[in-house]
């Protein structure tokens, strides 16, 4: 006599639905979080690059991130941090980092009228938070 072994149970086809769904959004998970992670990363450890421009010296680099999508650049200007006016949508959001103004040619040509004479109250190199005045077409204009 011979006896019958039932066939091996196969899944329904909802579970294996439901088993495939969770590998999907697992999967989906963790390339999120690798991604973020590694953008994070990226953003911390690019150095600020230093360019000369108008005579000044500027640092330029990225804000560190944080949890929001969008958000304000940085501007830092003696080691005050603002927020920019504008908002950057993403990870990445400029940082620009002045040390140092000096009145040259360059920037009292840039706010003045062609011919008008530029007077500066006050010139050189600064690396404090004293303001600087120059008057440009006889209007007063302060450099913080």
């Amino acid at each position: 006599m011979s006896t019958i072994t039932p066939a091996p149970e196969q899944p329904s086809r909802a579970r294996r639905l439901l088993r495939r769904s969770i590998r999907v959004l697992v999967w989906v998970g963790t390339l999120l979080v690798v991604s973020a992670a590694s953008i994070a990363f990226a953003l911390r450890v690019t150095p600020e690059r230093t360019i000369d421009a108008l005579g000044q010296t500027i640092s330029v680099g990225t804000a560190s991130p944080d949890w929001h999508l969008e958000g304000p650049g940085q501007a830092v200007l003696f080691g005050q941090t603002i927020p920019t006016e504008v908002r950057f949508i993403g990870p990445v959001r400029p940082r620009l980092t002045l040390t140092d103004i000096s009145i040259s040619q360059q920037v009292t040509d840039l706010f003045a009228d062609p011919g008008t004479p530029v007077q500066v109250v006050a010139g050189g190199k600064y690396n404090t938070g004293a303001s600087i005045s120059v008057t440009i077409a006889g209007r007063l204009v302060d450099v913080p």
